[in-house]
C-alpha cells in the first residue's frame, strides 16, 4: 500500500539528489529508445518508489490508474531486453476531497485518506542495459569496475550466473590438468563476470588463478575460470565456493558437469569427490 505523502517525498528526493535524477533519466531514456512508450498507456506511469539502485542492477516501480493498466506487450519487450517486470494490484491512499466536517479526520483540520485501487508496474533493470540504451551518446559508455572496490553483499549475483558450473572442461593455463582443477561458470553480464572472478581471486586462499572473458559464447554468456591444486583440500575450497554462491545468487540448487560428461550431477560434496579426479595420480589412471 502507498500513500500521496509517500509519492511525493520520493519525487521530492529525487530532485534533491541530482545523481538519483540522472539515474531515472537513463532509466527512463531505455524505455524510450525500446519504444515503449508506443504501447498503451505506458506514458500514464508515476514514480512511487526508486529508483533503488543496487550492484549490478536498478529498480523502479510506477503507478497506474486501475482503469489505466499498462499494455503488458511493454513488459515484453522489457523483458526481451534483460529486464524483469512485475504487474500487480496495490492501493493508494488518497486525501479525501472535503465537503463535510465527516471529511476531517477526528480533532485535526486533516482530511481521512481513502484507498484507490492501482497498479504497481515494478521494472528491474541490468546496468547493462541501463548503460547501453540510456546513455545519451553510446560512443561515451565507458567500463565503470569501481564496483568491485566495494563489499558484494547476499543476492548481488542473483539472476545473472547460472546455478551449474563445470569441472574440467577446459585446459588449465597454470599447469597441467592432471595438477590443477579447473571449474568454470556462466554469467549474464561482463560487468557480473568481472565482479565473480575478483571474488573467487581475493576470497579464497587456494585459488591459483581467476579470469573472464570478455566476449561472449555462442549462447551469449560470459565465461569465468578458476582453477585450484588438484588436492582434497582444495576441494574443501571448491565446496566453501559453492556454499557462499548460493548465498550471493540466493539459489541453492546447483549442479555441475564433469570433463566430457554430458550428465547434469545434482551438486552435493560427497558427489563431487565421488565423480570428479581429487589427486593428480587419480586424474591420470582413471580420467585421461
Amino acid at each position: 500500500m502507498y500513500d500521496l505523502v509517500q509519492v511525493l517525498k520520493n519525487v521530492q528526493h529525487l530532485y534533491e539528489n541530482t545523481g538519483q535524477l540522472r539515474i531515472l533519466t537513463d532509466f527512463e531514456r531505455v524505455f524510450d529508445r525500446l519504444d515503449i512508450y508506443l504501447y498503451e498507456n505506458w506514458k500514464k506511469g508515476e514514480l512511487v518508489e526508486g529508483p533503488i539502485v543496487e550492484r549490478h542492477r536498478v529498480k523502479c516501480a510506477f503507478m497506474y490508474r486501475q482503469n489505466e493498466m499498462p499494455n503488458p506487450q511493454g513488459g515484453t519487450r522489457l523483458t526481451e531486453n534483460g529486464c524483469k517486470v512485475t504487474f500487480k494490484k496495490d492501493t493508494l491512499l488518497e486525501p479525501r476531497k472535503i465537503e463535510s466536517y465527516a471529511d476531517y479526520r477526528p480533532g485535526t483540520k486533516k482530511p481521512h485518506f481513502d484507498p484507490t485501487p492501482v497498479w504497481i508496474v515494478e521494472v528491474c533493470m541490468p546496468k547493462p542495459v541501463l548503460k547501453s540504451y540510456g546513455q545519451e551518446d553510446k560512443e561515451d559508455i565507458n567500463e565503470d569496475y569501481s564496483f568491485l572496490d566495494d563489499s558484494i553483499q547476499a543476492g548481488d549475483l542473483r539472476e545473472y550466473v547460472k546455478p551449474m558450473f563445470g569441472v574440467d572442461r577446459y585446459k588449465s593455463k597454470m599447469g597441467e590438468d592432471k595438477d590443477v582443477i579447473v571449474l568454470d561458470f556462466d554469467t549474464k553480464y561482463n560487468d557480473v563476470a568481472k565482479d565473480l572472478e575478483n571474488f573467487i581471486e581475493k576470497g579464497y586462499n587456494e585459488v591459483l588463478d581467476a579470469d573472464s572473458v570478455d566476449s561472449t559464447n555462442k549462447r551469449g554468456d560470459y565465461k569465468v575460470f578458476a582453477e585450484f591444486p588438484r588436492t582434497r583440500k582444495s576441494v574443501k575450497e571448491v565446496d566453501k565456493l559453492i556454499s557462499e554462491l548460493k548465498i550471493l545468487t540466493e539459489q541453492n540448487n546447483w549442479q555441475f558437469k564433469f570433463y566430457k560428461d554430458s550428465k547434469r550431477y545434482d551438486y552435493q560434496l560427497n558427489t563431487l569427490e565421488q565423480v570428479m579426479a581429487v589427486s593428480p595420480l587419480q586424474y591420470t589412471n582413471e580420467v585421461v
